[in-house]
């Protein structure tokens, strides 16, 4: 009897049931252990503040490594308008230089180094860039998404945004500066270019030459294959030689320019500076200039009281002046 008793007994199972003696529900877990007497309930209650308080110093920590963050994201580069404080001449989007850039964002998918833009008043989803051009157009020539850091700003603080931006790039050429420097003037961003390299900390002298090169008449610029060759000495000597003797100076940048291939810049200043000395006969002759250009070639200005000459060599008939005098009334 006794045998049979215990083999029953031990084929009962009570998995079904808890440890308090009740039958588990299905779906219900199971209370948590809660402290039974006051100084439990006190000590478990600190615990908890403690960890609460250490998570909210986590999160503080991680919103200051994001504060004053910009929004940065993917935009359409068709979504971006050129400001109007634009410098970029278009020959800068087919030198060298930026045939590599297209190239390094088109093998890396997209650009890795942010553009700058700002939302345009009552148009969403579109922009206005602030810097960035090359890169912008780079995307925009290769079909891809530009990746873009939003920022809302005035029209100074755009400004002050592209000139920082720009101002240390080696590609930036003095004539693109100074276009930059005139468009804000002429904007009103500053009412003079006194204030403009008070507030932008620069050197208010070569503001004056970069100012220079950007004011010369379009007939000059367009003398040279492009204004981009101008450097930044040239600005002050052409701009003496249009002071002194502006008919002659012009005359020769048309006569230039009807060239079909143009010389070289080195050429084209030399030609222009000679030009204005057929305005000062009775000054005495400068020196000559001679200027060596690649290989054999070499242009000569000679002074006289009678006006300039320049005589060139190594250089085909057709890439050079069509004139060996200039001359001028005084």
């Amino acid at each position: 009897m006794a045998s049979k008793f215990s083999e029953k007994a031990s084929a009962i199972r009570f998995d079904h049931l808890t440890a308090a003696g009740t039958a588990a529900q299905p779906g219900v877990t199971p209370p948590t252990h809660r402290p039974r007497t006051a100084m439990g309930t006190h000590v478990d209650a600190l615990y908890r503040d403690k960890e609460i308080a250490n998570e909210n110093e986590r999160l503080k920590e991680a919103l200051q490594q994001h504060e004053g963050a910009l929004p940065t994201r993917l935009l359409d580069p068709n979504d971006i308008v050129l400001s109007k404080f634009a410098n970029r001449h278009p020959h800068s989007y087919q030198d060298k230089e930026f045939k590599e850039l297209r190239e390094e964002i088109r093998a890396a998918g997209g650009n890795t180094q942010a553009i700058g833009v700002r939302p345009l008043p009552g148009q969403p989803g579109k922009y206005e860039l602030s810097f960035g051009s090359r890169r912008r157009q780079a995307c925009l020539e290769e079909a891809l998404p530009v990746l873009a850091t939003i920022e809302e700003m005035d029209d100074a603080g755009l400004f002050a945004r592209m000139e920082r931006e720009n101002r240390h790039r080696k590609n930036l050429r003095p004539y693109e500066q100074g276009v930059l420097y005139l468009k804000a003037l002429d904007e009103k961003v500053y009412p003079s270019a006194k204030k403009m390299a008070t507030d932008l900390q620069i050197d208010l002298t070569s503001l004056g030459r970069l100012l220079a090169i950007a004011r010369l008449p379009s007939a000059v610029l367009e003398a040279f294959a492009s204004p981009l060759e101008i450097q930044y000495a040239w600005g002050p000597m052409l701009n003496d030689a249009l002071q002194k003797n502006p008919d002659a100076v012009l005359a020769a940048a048309e006569q230039i320019k009807s060239l079909e291939e143009r010389p070289s810049g080195k050429v084209v200043l030399a030609t222009l500076v000679a030009s204005c000395a057929a305005g000062s006969r009775d000054a005495t002759p400068a020196k000559p200039i001679v200027i060596k250009g690649t290989g054999d070639q070499v242009a000569k200005v000679s002074f006289t009281k009678n006006g300039a000459s320049v005589s060139l060599t190594g250089i085909e008939p057709k890439r050079g002046p069509s004139w060996r005098r200039c001359s001028g009334s005084s």
